[in-house]
């Protein structure tokens, strides 16, 4: 059979146009994908939030200001705890924080956390998460420095009654939260997410005995 040459010529553009059509679904399918999964990282880092020590917030303190000293966080101990001893305190004096600070910081601790982390709340870290509380809270006076330390510490408790998601313990095995003054008022807080968020309450409707801690 006799095929002209015209005919040899468009049956190769045809072909070469149908090949281009596939590589431009493909091309573009994967760009579908890419645009997706940028966005899913997207969405994930703005759920997650950063694991940068620049992303917590500056710190504000009470609207009162004041400073305790070295002997006022040792009183309060002798009268709150079992077992508290002078070189439990690092610093010589410590300044209450503001609540909106608090919740600022809580939020963006509970990102820390979660950020391409493999935080898993039936391990046994509490004392990981309340020395990192701590730490990480007390870091943020170089932002706006009182000449005080913030008002936070790691304390260890006997765990008898349920807090912040944290089950009792049979013959109340030790646990440890953190200790926080926030306008003046003392708060513990149980710095593990266990729900999500960052659970606290008042020292004075706080349950569990409270042996020793580290401020």
């Amino acid at each position: 059979m006799f095929v002209s040459e015209e005919y040899k010529n468009k049956l190769e553009e045809s072909k070469k146009k149908m090949k281009n059509q596939k590589k431009g679904l493909i091309f573009g399918g994967l760009a579908v994908i890419a645009v997706g999964l940028g966005m899913l990282i997207l969405a994930q880092k703005d759920k997650h939030g950063s694991n940068s020590i620049d992303d917590f917030p500056i710190p504000s303190y009470s609207e009162s200001g004041k400073i305790l000293d070295y002997s006022e966080i040792t009183s309060f101990g002798r009268r709150k705890y079992s077992n508290f001893f002078k070189n439990n305190i690092l610093d010589r004096e410590y300044i209450s924080i503001s609540q909106e600070f608090f919740e600022e910081f809580n939020s963006k601790f509970v990102s820390f956390i979660f950020y391409r982390a493999a935080y898993d709340h039936k391990s046994y870290e509490c004392n990981h998460y309340a020395l990192l509380y701590k730490s990480l809270m007390q870091m943020q006076v170089t932002k706006n420095d009182p000449n005080a330390s913030i008002a936070v510490g790691a304390v260890v408790v006997k765990n008898e009654f349920e807090f912040g998601g944290v089950q009792l313990s049979e013959g109340g095995a030790l646990h440890m939260v953190c200790q926080v003054m926030i306008e003046d008022e003392w708060y513990i807080v149980e710095p593990q997410p266990m729900q999500g968020y960052i659970e606290y309450i008042h020292i004075d409707d706080y349950k569990n005995p409270i042996l020793y801690g580290i401020f």
